[in-house]
């Protein structure tokens, strides 16, 4: 017989975990931001000698610009 059951409990959470998770989770882990020629970018390492980069919408680089200005005043606390 198995038996389900639905556990509550209080619980931590880490609100800069949150946010680089979130970070993360739209760049992949590692992943930067930037603007070249007014044109954005996500960065990312295609292996230790070798960056790549793909552009991305002004959405997703406001988003994530959002994002860490929010992890930054988090880590002045």
């Amino acid at each position: 017989m198995k038996v389900y059951g639905t556990f509550v409990e209080k619980v931590t959470i880490n609100p800069k975990d949150v946010i680089t998770s979130l970070i993360n989770d739209a760049l992949g882990k590692d992943g930067w931001i930037f603007k070249e020629d007014g044109k954005l970018f996500r960065g990312f390492e295609l292996s230790r000698t070798l960056d790549g980069k793909e552009e991305i919408t002004e959405e997703l680089y406001e988003y994530v610009k959002a994002l860490q200005l929010v992890n930054k005043r988090l880590k002045d606390e």
